[in-house]
């Protein structure tokens, strides 16, 4: 007889930190592999008929993916997944530096920031998040109905741009999250990570020696200490 009893958001959360940073891995090289089933480019951007363009819908099935790194609710939450890295001593992030990556994504979900403010009307803008939003509440996630808001109703064109800019923002971060979460659990990085853009951050990328020495001490008593099997 199948289980269908939902777990309790705290029941989901009882993870060890090494045992959040291998659930980041797989979770993001999930994500890789949804998006490589799907050709997006700036052809999108013109509109060339009534119905919304192909690479919209795609661009729309990648975000839906992401967002599990990105809206707070869920375990593998960017911030949260750096905070673990920096509890197992694989990142150098000062607390204040914490506090800042924190701050900017909660004011990413609240739309005080984004790259782009797209203008809907005289009166109403949204962030390339807040977009994305719409979208996936109102018919792709939930089918909820907000007043005054039908986001499949604004230009087709706009909506191609921010869910560009919405979907590969975080890339660069999330590639160097997964890089140093491969180098904690001992995984081999996914070949589909090489092509993502990478950017320096500082406290992930830098070196540090401590941690390299814990990892050289505990391989000495263990060669796969990080396993998440039993």
């Amino acid at each position: 007889m199948i289980d269908c009893t939902c777990q309790e958001p705290h029941t989901r959360s009882k993870l060890s930190d090494i045992e959040l940073i291998g659930l980041y891995c797989e979770a993001f090289e999930f994500h890789l592999k949804l998006s490589e089933r799907f050709i997006t480019s700036t052809e999108g951007f013109i509109v060339k008929h009534n119905e919304p363009a192909p690479e919209l819908w795609q661009r729309l099935a990648v975000a839906a993916s992401l967002r599990k790194f990105v809206s707070g609710e869920d375990l593998v939450y960017l911030p949260r997944v750096l905070t673990s890295l920096v509890k197992v001593g694989a990142a150098s992030v000062s607390k204040t530096k914490l506090f800042q990556v924190q701050t900017e994504f909660n004011d990413l979900r609240k739309g005080k920031s984004g790259m782009i403010s797209f203008q809907i009307d005289s009166q109403k803008s949204f962030t390339a998040y807040q977009i994305i939003e719409q979208l996936l509440h109102t018919s792709y996630l939930h089918a909820e109905k907000r007043p005054g808001v039908d986001p499949w109703k604004w230009s087709e064109s706009m909506l191609n741009v921010a869910l560009w800019e919405g979907t590969s923002q975080y890339l660069p971060f999330m590639k160097a999250l997964y890089e140093l979460c491969c180098q904690v659990t001992h995984r081999v990085p996914s070949e589909l990570a090489d092509s993502l853009p990478s950017w320096h951050f500082e406290g992930i990328h830098d070196e540090n020696p401590e941690f390299e020495r814990h990892v050289e001490r505990v391989e000495r008593l263990n060669p796969n200490p990080f396993s998440l099997e039993d």
